[in-house]
């Protein structure tokens, strides 16, 4: 079944930026995924340095699968040196 992954992210002061063009460069291994559909990474209007990616994946084992690997590779310990705080993740069925 279809999940929505929302990640939250706050970024540290002055790091927003930055945390943006990190995931820009690593966007492009995300999309050739298993189960990879779809992901937006979007701004907050009322937090400055909120960071948030819509994801969309084809179940939320292929989002885990693709979770465990970005923990082994280290790169969410290198998101999370842009971050002020761990991140929020929520899983969201789609209703149609």
């Amino acid at each position: 079944m279809t999940i929505v992954v929302i990640l939250e992210l706050n970024a540290k002061p002055g790091k927003r930026a930055a945390l943006v063009d990190y995931l820009d460069r690593i966007l492009p291994d995300t999309r050739k995924k298993p189960g990879f559909i779809d992901i937006k990474v979007c701004s907050e209007a009322e937090k400055p340095n909120a960071v948030v990616a819509v994801e969309l994946w084809e179940s939320r084992q292929a989002y885990e699968t693709y979770l465990a690997w970005r923990v082994e590779t280290g790169t969410i310990e290198e998101i999370l040196a842009f971050a002020d705080g761990p991140p929020n993740i929520r899983f969201l069925t789609p209703s149609s």
